[in-house]
């Protein structure tokens, strides 16, 4: 199911881990090489978004010190 401006989740995880990497200033070369890919891999995650199993994903946040969590959406529709 595509976000609110028609992205893909793994766009928004991809955008929410990039102002992470920027936050903390680590480089996706250096990403890459803690978790044994390539940095093309890295790039095209963090740049296009492409399909990354969760594993893969929770072994990213892992490095970085973050967490996955969920939460309600808010809504603005009003009962009819």
């Amino acid at each position: 199911m595509a976000g609110m401006e028609g992205k893909s989740i793994y766009q928004e995880l991809a955008e929410k881990i990039q102002e992470v990497i920027d936050k903390k200033k680590i480089r996706p070369s250096d990403l890459a090489k803690e978790l044994g890919v390539s940095p093309s891999y890295i790039t095209q995650f963090l740049k296009y978004g492409y399909k990354t199993p969760a594993e893969r994903i929770q072994q990213i946040l892992d490095v970085l010190g973050y967490e996955l969590t969920i939460s309600e959406k808010k809504t603005t529709l009003s009962a009819a």
